[in-house]
């Protein structure tokens, strides 16, 4: 980390992009510019979370007096109580809020930020019950910068295929897939294919519940770089969240054209509601599952529609456009710090 040349400072517990959507928009900021950098909990030789807390804070104390930073970018709760000092010495502090975040809400009332980046109106509605001013809050989704559309072949498609992508974790609502779909080929007696991408503490666990569902088969296919590129002939994806901040898995299943089971959850309905091959689901209710499964089998053959494709995909294009993400960015830094960037 260069600490006496550069302009924008984002912090953040872990940057690597295979931990899920805000390492990879984080990667997208940085992107190589060298007016901008990035400090992680794993840039220090100390392994205690803690310690190096209390030592980065003191080093960017002791930097910031140097050469004071045009804006901080907290991208992680446990760098909160930084704004303190960046405040205190008149640098600009944005908390990038990518979740819905559900416990240590104190935390926001204690470290005040001088503005708020959210994800999606769901993540800002999250915000304003913590007492955030509606005033210093700008939503600015995600974009789609996910692969190239793979053209399925249809002649090949396994019409009892399903997949999920995101890291394996409990919020991410894998096991109660695996557990409805377990129930629904269970009682159309059907064999059922899930294939899960992704990686996470989650994967015990996920194949011991596959193991009392006879009728399903769980393939467990790790991290991915291209994870839409290993479920192409799979018609069905499946986003059983729990929380969301930003349905980032959902723009991408939109644009290559997948028809998708979510849970109705606040973020996902933003991007799905309007969907045509979207169906919602209550997470905690099998019958709720059930009724969407049946739904969206019978809207199988619509895949097979050009015209429906390019629907979708031009929806995912001007609402959700990398051009349109770096350009509200811009227009945000303008507002902060009189100054462009991307």
């Amino acid at each position: 980390m260069n600490f006496y040349n550069f302009n924008y400072l984002h912090l953040i517990n872990d940057s690597d992009v295979s931990r899920g959507g805000a390492q990879k928009i984080l990667s997208l900021l940085v992107n190589d510019n060298k007016n901008v950098t990035t400090l992680t909990l794993k840039d220090s030789f100390i392994k205690i979370k803690f310690a190096v807390l209390i030592w980065q804070f003191l080093l960017l104390f002791l930097c910031s007096i140097i050469s004071r930073p045009k804006c901080v970018f907290i991208h992680s709760r446990c760098y909160l109580p930084f704004a303190i000092i960046f405040r205190l010495l008149g640098i600009k502090v944005v908390f990038y809020t990518h979740a819905h975040y559900r416990s240590h809400r104190w935390l926001f009332n204690c470290f005040r930020c001088s503005h708020y980046i959210a994800v999606s109106q769901a993540v800002a509605l999250s915000l304003r019950t913590q007492g955030v001013d509606p005033l210093l809050i700008k939503v600015i989704p995600n974009p789609y910068f996910g692969e190239k559309y793979h053209e399925t072949i249809y002649e090949n498609i396994n019409y009892n295929s399903f997949a999920s992508v995101g890291s394996l974790k409990q919020w991410k609502g894998f096991k109660e897939a695996i557990n409805f779909l377990g129930q629904v080929a269970m009682k159309y007696n059907n064999k059922l294919l899930y294939s899960i991408v992704g990686e996470g503490p989650e994967r015990r666990s996920l194949s011991v519940a596959a193991h009392s569902h006879h009728n399903l088969e769980l393939i467990l296919i790790g991290y991915q770089e291209r994870p839409f590129e290993t479920v192409t002939n799979c018609p069905f994806i499946i986003i059983p969240s729990l929380e969301e901040g930003f349905g980032l898995v959902a723009i991408e299943s939109i644009f290559q054209n997948k028809i998708i089971l979510y849970s109705d959850v606040p973020a996902l309905q933003e991007i799905c509601s309007e969907d045509q091959l979207s169906f919602p689901f209550n997470v905690n209710s099998y019958e709720s599952f059930e009724k969407a499964f049946t739904k969206a089998q019978s809207f199988f053959d619509v895949l097979n529609d050009a015209k429906v494709l390019k629907q979708r995909q031009a929806f995912i294009k001007r609402y959700f456009g990398l051009a349109t993400f770096y350009t509200n960015h811009n227009k945000f830094l303008i507002e902060v710090c009189n100054s462009e960037l991307y």
